[in-house]
């Protein structure tokens, strides 16, 4: 988890950041099956699916718009720069898929997360848990970033 949160913080390529963020969320992924009990994988579950489902629109998004001023397809985060202007309605579902993978609440990640910590909180694995709140807080900067 904090060798994909701290990568993804550095890393200016488009893809390769969201590869490094993927690599984050399986870490809170696998957080919820070290706790090895049926409430424990049920979150992980739940968070898996939501983890697809915005990735998914994530790519789409990301698939369907290009940098205006070459026509090509968005390859650095600075390409992100001017996606507001040119395309407000794919920024708009941009942003809150965003804030979903970042864990903002009332969005769908801030539950998958939610259930994972309460989960392993019950099993008393206090130290996942600090890893774990450590490596969200730098994935919201950098997902912060990404809107910005």
């Amino acid at each position: 988890m904090l060798f994909g949160a701290l990568y993804a913080l550095v890393e200016k390529r488009l893809r390769k950041f969201i590869a490094y963020s993927s690599i984050n969320q399986m870490g809170f992924l696998l957080m919820g099956l070290a706790g090895g009990v049926l409430q424990s994988i049920e979150a992980a579950v739940l968070f898996l699916i939501i983890y697809v489902i915005t990735n998914l629109v994530l790519f789409i998004i990301l698939l369907n718009t290009t940098n205006t001023s070459t026509q090509k397809s968005m390859l650095y985060l600075s390409d992100l720069n001017s996606f507001a202007k040119n395309n407000p309605l794919y920024a708009i579902f941009f942003a809150i898929i965003i804030f979903s993978m970042a864990g903002i609440p009332p969005l769908a990640g801030f539950f998958g997360k939610y259930f994972l910590f309460l989960a392993i909180f019950e099993q008393k694995y206090y130290s996942l848990i600090i890893v774990g709140l450590v490596t969200s807080v730098i994935s919201t900067f950098y997902y912060l970033r990404m809107i910005k």
